[in-house]
């Protein structure tokens, strides 16, 4: 089940002509690609593909060899990765994932996952990821599905009134049926409850306009004000230059990261934030794609790829096929987790690729290369697919990029020196002036930038 071995057990006295298996699946094609010139992060890809793709069957699973359940959580990590991955088959899973999160709705107005008769117990900040940005609304960033959306969001709207702000004006913790934030240790739930909360109000103010609700946003606008207000100086330690609630002694790299993420951090916080991301490793393979995000957001993608290789080595040099549920997973944990999205961070932030209007109508290529050379992503969108290809040689970098039918590309390219005066830019071999970013039409393109060395 774990899709690593297949036992056979043959009784005595039969002849063992041949052995064969037929491995089963959600019906998606394996349309997403990535490629660098680093063989590790292809592994890395490629391992957490086929993680994803075996916790795919009739639901999303968190894993295959024990409960196999629709762990919501984990969902948004899943639902996330195959739209990088896989074709546009799998948004059919993700639009029952959101269903019967909803339907199974109670009448006290929480939300659950797994949704089953013999599992009730609400995971409060799982289940705000769930309904927020990072779940239902980039689903809908990606698919441009506004009816989902619409039959999903009167239960976004009646669970996000149970959540109260404080005296503080911060978010007061709600325990839930389980109160669990992350596997492992140093866990900062206040500062995390407060970044999911802000996710989930950011998400719900487009929700509310697109499903007929606008009297909604003034609450959530009042409430975001709020937490913008309130949240460094509740949480920002100063002298120490890094988030860390008072109840903590040592700074929790997710709590961290979860506020640059949120947009709760500002630039001027973010080297002391940085350097909490570069010394801490509390985040499980659950959080740590928020972590690796992070860094990315913060422009640090060299450092993103570093810790991304520091902290799957073991799972990318071991024999499995699939990532762990926890770091040491040969000890503990399952050895296939879905909840596992570093090719996310490779696909969207490192390639580049992401939407910038729902349905990627309107997407955006700004890659972060962190030291790679070269980069190759394919993704396929509700338009039609979507290669691009960066190659940097020596001072010339060079961008190959196709774009489909009825959408367009605003293009960001990674270089700092666009309006220095020996920097020429090509596209399509002919000579043009910089812009940030180019707006390109559908088409093939081929952009270069060549920077001449003056001293």
């Amino acid at each position: 089940m774990s899709g690593n071995n297949v036992i056979y057990t043959i009784p005595d006295g039969v002849e063992l002509i041949d052995v064969k298996y037929r491995e089963l699946g959600y019906p998606s094609a394996f349309t997403g690609q990535f490629q660098c010139d680093d063989p590790f992060y292809n592994r890395l890809w490629m391992k957490a593909r086929r993680t994803l793709y075996l916790n795919m069957f009739d639901n999303y699973m968190d894993c295959p060899e024990r409960e196999q359940a629709l762990w919501w959580g984990d969902v948004v990590n899943q639902s996330g990765e195959c739209f990088y991955t896989l074709d546009t088959v799998s948004h059919a899973l993700i639009r029952k994932s959101i269903i019967t999160l909803v339907k199974w709705q109670r009448a006290d107005s929480t939300l659950f996952s797994p949704p089953s008769r013999i599992w009730n117990a609400e995971l409060p900040q799982q289940i705000l990821a769930s309904i927020g940005w990072y779940g239902f609304w980039n689903y809908f960033m990606n698919t441009n599905d506004s009816a989902t959306i619409r039959e999903a969001y009167p239960a976004v709207r009646t669970y996000l009134g149970l959540w109260k702000l404080g005296t503080n004006g911060l978010v007061v913790h709600r325990k839930g049926g389980w109160d669990w934030g992350d596997w492992g240790t140093n866990v900062d739930i206040a500062i995390l409850d407060n970044c999911w909360y802000y996710l989930a109000l950011k998400a719900a103010i487009p929700m509310a306009i697109l499903s007929g609700y606008p009297q909604d946003t003034a609450a959530y606008v009042t409430h975001m004000r709020s937490l913008e207000t309130h949240f460094a100086p509740t949480f920002w330690q100063a002298d120490e230059r890094c988030y860390r609630s008072t109840k903590l002694t040592t700074p929790d790299d997710r709590a961290n990261a979860m506020a640059v993420v949120s947009g709760l951090a500002t630039p001027d916080q973010y080297p002391g934030i940085l350097h909490v991301l570069n010394t801490q490793t509390f985040a499980s393979p659950y959080l740590e794609k928020y972590v690796l995000e992070a860094c990315c957001l913060m422009n640090a993608d060299t450092l993103a790829l570093k810790r991304m290789k520091n902290r799957y080595t073991d799972m990318v040099n071991s024999r499995y096929s699939t990532l762990w549920e926890v770091w040491d997973g040969l000890k503990g944990g399952t050895i296939n987790h879905g909840w596992n999205a570093p090719n996310t961070i490779l696909s969207q932030y490192i390639a580049g690729l992401s939407p910038l209007q729902p349905g990627w109508t309107t997407f955006q290529v700004k890659p972060r290369l962190g030291g790679l050379t070269n980069v190759t992503q394919h993704v396929t969108t509700p338009h039609g697919p979507i290669t691009v290809t960066h190659d940097y040689y020596g001072r010339t970098f060079i961008m190959h990029l196709s774009i489909p039918p009825n959408t367009q590309a605003h293009v960001v390219l990674p270089t700092t020196q666009l309006n220095h005066p020996s920097t020429t830019l090509r596209l399509n071999d002919t000579l043009i002036k910089p812009q940030d970013p180019f707006i390109l039409k559908p088409g093939t393109y081929c952009i270069q930038v060549t920077t001449v060395d003056t001293n």
